[in-house]
């Protein structure tokens, strides 16, 4: 009789779900909290591969599409809270050098709200997709938004 070994099969994340809560525990931070925390910076994360700026289009438009992200949706809950940000940006160094460039002023501003990354030293924060947002498909299901 041979023995079978168990195996392990990884969880998909349901992105779309995922940023839903992620969306609604940003909502329920206190207004003088997150006004306190964000207002005026950028939002950075390593999700992002340039600079948007507050009132940017874009921010709007990857609102729930495929390339919706924890630091757009914050940008886009801040709006919606009347938050004031400078807008969102990227935290990818390449070669020593920002991958989206900003002035020295502006780089004093930066809130890093992405996952912990031990490279660069960053740590995750509340502003950081968590466990308890994560949301997870059944075997069956298919995620339409990682397509």
């Amino acid at each position: 009789m041979t023995k079978q070994k168990r195996k392990l099969v990884r969880r998909t994340l349901n992105k779309k779900q995922s940023l839903r809560a992620f969306e609604a525990r940003m909502h329920s931070i206190p207004i003088d909290k997150f006004r306190a925390d964000l207002e005026g910076r950028y939002l950075s994360s390593f999700d992002c591969y340039d600079t948007y700026k507050r009132g940017d289009p874009e921010i709007e438009r990857r609102y729930d599409s495929f390339l919706d992200n924890p630091c757009f949706r914050l940008a886009y809950v801040c709006e919606a809270r009347g938050v004031k940000i400078l807008g969102v940006t990227s935290s990818k160094i390449i070669r020593g050098h920002r991958l989206a460039a900003l002035s020295k002023e502006d780089l004093e501003r930066i809130r890093y709200v992405g996952q912990h990354n031990a490279f660069h030293n960053y740590k995750a924060s509340e502003y950081s997709l968590r466990p308890e947002d994560k949301r997870y498909l059944c075997a069956h299901e298919k995620n339409i938004l990682q397509e």
